[in-house]
């Protein structure tokens, strides 16, 4: 370190620097000899050390820390005791704006999940072959229930507006025996489909009736059995 310029300060560096028989500072606490104690007379870095020291060890009050000690005690019981009212409704107001600021913000978190987590479906116009218009059922004619034979025909009532109507007939576990599309009111059975219409066998069928590619009515399932003679 370069010596300050200041002819004074430079007495002080060197009045501060330690000598060879200084003495350490975790000594002052205990019995010294007289040499050491002459050497602190006369050693102006130990008298600064020992001031130092004697300040941290020193248990007295000051007059401005016994002031402060006070005014801690006194509003302390002046807060227990309930204080202004001021006092008492300025922490109370900030309490419930701490309170409103934290539910507000969890509401805005719960509300973010949830549009996340649980978005509506978009709502689009339908599809062509989506559209379903089911104002009237069909009504069917024949066959239904027991027969006494094989039919050779299957009707059905017509349904205002339909282009054509897809004929379905199927078995009991949804295996299907025959398709086929009209635009009359009944079909004929081919004799190949009548042959599986065998005695006490429950066959299924149903109509539905279509304008384009939308559905305007359904017959639902149909069910007849050529009954045991």
């Amino acid at each position: 370190m370069s010596e300050p310029r200041d002819p004074s300060k430079r007495q002080w560096k060197r009045a501060l620097r330690p000598l060879g028989d200084c003495v350490a500072i975790e000594r002052f606490g205990e019995s010294m000899e007289p040499k050491d104690r002459e050497h602190i007379a006369s050693c102006a870095r130990c008298q600064a050390e020992m001031e130092l020291w004697k300040s941290f060890n020193d248990d007295a009050t000051t007059p401005r820390e016994a002031a402060d000690v006070r005014w801690i005690v006194d509003e302390t019981a002046r807060r227990r005791a309930g204080g202004p009212a001021a006092v008492t409704v300025a922490s109370r107001k900030f309490g419930m704006a701490r309170l409103l600021a934290v539910a507000a913000v969890i509401i805005v978190i719960a509300g973010i999940g949830y549009l996340l987590n649980n978005r509506q479906p978009s709502i689009d116009v339908p599809a062509a072959h989506d559209l379903v218009y089911r104002s009237a059922g069909i009504k069917v004619i024949s066959p239904s229930g027991d027969v006494p034979a094989a039919p050779a025909r299957l009707e059905w009532t017509g349904v205002p507006g339909a282009a054509r109507y897809d004929v379905r007939v199927t078995e009991v576990d949804g295996a299907i025996l025959w398709r086929v599309s009209t635009g009359e009111r009944s079909v004929d059975v081919p004799p190949a489909v009548r042959a599986q219409f065998v005695v006490g066998k429950t066959i299924l069928w149903d109509v539905t009736a279509r304008r384009d590619a939308a559905v305007l009515a359904e017959s639902g399932t149909q069910t007849f059995r050529v009954a045991v003679r």
